[in-house]
């Protein structure tokens, strides 16, 4: 082994030990929260436009005295 081999050893070694130490604590970052608020958005408006959708392909197909729009 030479003292290339030595210092690349090193430098993996500490790189090996600053990924573990992201791991186990990573930072808050602001897109953490940007990608918490999205995916509480996303399971609020699909079900609803998807629910309004149903509803009036439902007031087409199978008329009630009630709207299925407004039951969904």
């Amino acid at each position: 082994m030479t003292d290339d081999d030595g210092s690349s050893l090193d430098g993996i070694r500490r790189r090996a030990v600053r990924m573990q130490h992201t791991r186990e604590r990573p930072g808050d970052s602001p897109l953490r929260g940007l990608g918490a608020f999205g995916v509480i958005g996303w399971s609020i408006a699909i079900p609803t436009v998807g629910g309004a959708l149903l509803g009036l392909w439902l007031d087409r197909v199978a008329r009630q005295r009630f709207s299925w729009t407004l039951a969904l």
